[in-house]
């Protein structure tokens, strides 16, 4: 799936002067005249995007296909730059960017698992029985020191 937001370097949200402005200002680094030394292709491929996007029933249609390609794969696309980001699972407490522009991600799409619960039940039991636990164990490793000292041994 060819990517027409991350070429232009636009959100899905943008608008035809945004599309048209992107395009020119991406056609100065692209293109083959005026940069000799980069490849025909993507420029070929900013074209494609740019007839993409400036017709409102390809863009409909692009815009639904690649949605569900970005749900199937579990990417989230950047609203600023159009780049696909690949957010599996956020912790807690902390928030996914995007690995071009370092915009915030939104987190549709990224659940808290079961296993995540899981941990976080253990967790909480752990402290709850920390203190008793600790003082079971002290009072074991001080018999058995004790008795070390006395020359009886482990």
């Amino acid at each position: 799936m060819k990517m027409h937001y991350a070429t232009l370097r636009l959100g899905r949200t943008a608008t035809e002067a945004q599309i048209k402005a992107a395009y020119r200002a991406r056609a100065r680094e692209l293109h083959p005249d005026a940069v000799p030394t980069v490849d025909p292709r993507g420029f070929v491929e900013l074209s494609e995007a740019y007839q993409t996007l400036t017709d409102p029933a390809a863009r409909a249609d692009y815009d639904a296909r690649l949605l569900s390609y970005c749900r199937k794969l579990k990417w989230v696309l950047c609203e600023g730059c159009g780049q696909p980001n690949r957010v599996p699972r956020v912790p807690a407490g902390q928030v996914a960017t995007c690995g071009r522009c370092r915009i915030e991600l939104p987190a549709v799409g990224v659940e808290e698992t079961p296993r995540s619960r899981l941990r976080e039940k253990a967790i909480e039991v752990a402290v709850e029985i920390g203190g008793d636990l600790l003082d079971v164990a002290g009072d074991y490793l001080h018999q058995r020191l004790a008795k070390m000292r006395r020359g009886g041994g482990v």
